[in-house]
Parts: C-alpha cells; structure tokens; sequence
C-alpha cells in the first residue's frame, strides 16, 4: 500500500510518475551510484575524517539534493509506505510521555531527514544502481580504513595490552563491529549484482575482494557469520530458478525460503558460537537483560524517541532511566542496545517494535511481487532489486542480533530505500 498513487494520472509537471528510472546504462545512473556510494560512506559516521555526525549529514544532504536538481527533468512521483509513516507517526507522538521531549524532537528530525534522503533516492533509480551504490559505499569505507590505519590516524586503531595483538584495526568508524556491519551492508549490494559478461566478472570478482576484505580485517563474529548467511542466499537464489523454472511466482516462493533459511541458521550461528549465558555476547546479554527490566516499567509505549540512550550519533542526556539500566547491569555502560529490539523497546516500547517489523514485512512482501503494469524496465530489474532487498533484510536481522542495526542511520536510510511501494495497477488506459 502506498500514498502517492492519485496523482498518477493528474499530478504536478515537475514529477512524472511514468518516467523511466535511471539505470547502468545511462548516465544519470553513474550519477545516483556514485550518490548513493557517498552517502553510504558518510552515513556510516566516518568520525576519523568526520567528527561529527552532524557534519557527515549535512555533506550528505547536500550531495543527495544537488543530485535532485541535477535530475530534475527526469523526477520521479515519491511513493511512501504505509507502515514507514505509520513508525514515524509513533515516534513523533511518543514525544506527548517521552522523559525528554526535546530529545525526541531531535531525534524525529534526524530519521526524517534520513528518511526524506531515501524516499528521493529510491524514487529515482532502478535496483541495479542501489545495489552497485552500495557497493561503492563498502568499498570506499574499507579502502579508507585500510588509509587510516596506515597513517595512524587516531581513531583508526587501537592498542591494547596483548603481546600478540598489541595494536587492533579499527577503521573509519573508530570500531571493528562498525566496520563489520558497514562492509556487510555493501556486501548486500555485490551479491545482487550478478555479472553476465568476461569484463563484468571480472570488476565484479574485484569489487567481491575488496569487501570481503574489510569483513576479514573487522574480525567480527557475528560479520563472519552474517556474510556466510548473506552468500548461501545468493546462492540459493541463483540455484533455484535454474532448478525449478524460472516462473517469477517460483523465485519468489524459492527467496522467501532462502531468506527465511538464512536469517534462522544465521541467527542460530550468531547465539551459539559467541555462547549464550553470562558474561557472553561480550557482555551483552546481562545488559539486555537490564533494559528488558527496565522496559517493563513502560513496555508497551516506551520513555520516548531517542531519549534514553547515548547513541554516537545522537547523544541524549544523562536521564534516570538510563542510569536504572547501567545500575541493572551491574555498572555496565554501553552506549546503545546492542540489538536492533532491545534498542527500540526502550524508546518505542512493543508498539515500536511492532511497527518497525511491519516495515521490514512490507518490503521484503512488496519486493516479492512482479509490477503491476508495464514499464520500460523489464522483469529482469524486479528480479534484481528482489535481491538486493532480500539480501539487506538478511544483514539487517542477523547482525541486528548484537548491534541495533535498525536504529544505527546507515542502517535506517538503507531500510527506507527498501520501502518503495510498486505502481498501482492500470485498467484499460484508452486513448480519447
């Protein structure tokens, strides 16, 4: 479901819901790849040539807006999701009972902005050019990283009291596990593109090497184990429709199968080989169970958006309830939930829960389903940005086990690119 359809025959001059997205094979295309590259780069909050996240954002805003007016005889309609505006209806609303209102309203404007960033940006491309767009985000994260770390520059690494390992790859991010779950995220966008010509395997086997790469230096677990579950389903996508048919309706069923597959034998991967009791999960576990007690107080609506924890990107202020947390755990401090639930449920409660998975359903559903009408693209770019859909809910859920890869803004905006709503049907256009 979706706004924006009514003006599908009547709307403004400016946008044109019938214009053809830009694609690889033209210009505007190379544009958004490198738009979307960019912004997937400063999203991740590269604080060792970024200190600030503000300051990424606003670059971002302004290369994402500058691509607008470029692209404005080519503008597309922005259709909206449904459940999308029905989770930032919450959030705005949850600043009437929030512990700090203006922590709230500070923290709606900035999933809007990210959001508004998105909606123009998927409204304008096909999935070819948000899957390549993402994987020059990894990679630029990477290689920057691997920059850094030979410069030393602080933030980029750490030191520690181990003889063996004395000095620890950090990245851009100032943090392995942001390293880890940025690169996996590009990775999404590599594995969606599937190389037909000698050339294009090629760039696409370098492209592949490079990312991996960046997992191999995060030496993360749960990135270890989110890439092995992101690649078996690519696999079992390219397998089954050559062993099934290739009828849309059997790919769909076949990737629903596989995402489902992945995200379970992922997610079990990810609780048994970091263990599950105290002390494990690095600690995580207790301090879940702390925010789980601590959320009981409000379980079903929350103590407000963004008001309670220390996020990096959006520090809200010292509050009781994040000190009743911290106190839970046994003095433990970590500046988030280090679950994409976990993290919300203390700010949205059940409610907000409740509606960020109807987003995820209503993606990974729309994405599913062929295009109701006929268009310049063919069938060969549902297929492609089914995967690359399918993929990124794959990173999402599996590395959202241990960080609040829901809630983190490159996370978020690359959730809301998910989101376009397809075109309504069309019947019997005439001719008058």
């Amino acid at each position: 479901m979706s706004i924006g359809s009514h003006v599908a025959t009547g709307g403004p001059r400016l946008f044109r819901p019938r214009r053809e997205r830009a694609t690889l094979a033209t210009w505007r295309g190379h544009l958004w790849t490198v738009v979307i590259g960019l912004d997937f780069y400063l999203l991740s909050n590269p604080l060792v040539y970024e200190p600030l996240f503000a300051i990424s954002l606003q670059r971002a805003v302004l290369i994402t807006a500058l691509a607008v007016v470029i692209s404005i005889p080519w503008l597309r309609v922005p259709r909206l999701n449904l459940a999308l505006l029905a989770f930032f209806a919450w959030g705005l609303a949850s600043n009437v009972w929030s512990i700090q209102p203006g922590a709230t309203m500070e923290t709606f404007g900035l999933y809007l902005t990210l959001g508004a960033l998105a909606v123009m940006t998927y409204s304008q491309v096909a999935g070819e050019v948000l899957a390549l767009g993402f994987a020059y985000g990894g990679l630029a994260v990477t290689g920057l990283s691997v920059l850094a770390f030979r410069e030393r520059l602080p933030g980029s690494y750490f030191e520690t009291l181990d003889v063996t390992e004395p000095i620890v790859f950090a990245g851009v991010g100032t943090n392995p596990n942001i390293l880890a779950y940025t690169v996996t995220l590009g990775l999404a966008g590599w594995l969606a593109l599937w190389p037909r010509t000698p050339l294009s395997i090629v760039l696409w086997v370098g492209m592949g090497a490079g990312l991996l790469y960046g997992v191999y230096l995060a030496e993360s677990t749960t990135g270890y184990l989110t890439a092995a579950a992101m690649i078996a389903t690519a696999a079992l996508l390219w397998a089954a429709p050559r062993l099934k048919g290739r009828t849309w309706r059997r790919r769909s069923r076949d990737a629903w199968i596989a995402g489902v597959i992945a995200i379970t034998v992922g997610g079990a991967a990810a609780l048994g080989f970091t263990g599950i009791g105290p002390g494990t999960f690095s600690d995580r576990l207790p301090f879940w169970e702390a925010t789980l007690t601590v959320a009981a107080h409000r379980p079903v609506v929350g103590f407000g958006w963004g008001a309670v924890w220390a996020h990096p990107w959006l520090f809200a202020p010292p509050n009781a309830v994040a000190e009743g947390i911290y106190g839970a755990a046994g003095g433990l401090f970590l500046t988030h939930g280090h679950n994409s639930f976990i993290d919300l449920i203390i700010d949205l409660g059940m409610v907000g829960v409740v509606l960020v998975l109807a987003v995820v359903v209503s993606v990974v559903w729309t994405a599913s389903r062929p295009a109701k009408q006929s268009q310049a693209l063919s069938r060969g770019d549902d297929a492609r940005r089914f995967r690359f859909v399918l993929l990124c809910v794959v990173d999402l859920l599996v590395f959202g086990i241990t960080e609040p890869m829901l809630v983190i803004p490159l996370g978020f905006w690359a959730l809301v690119l998910l989101t376009e709503p397809r075109a309504p049907r069309r019947h019997g256009t005439r001719r008058h």
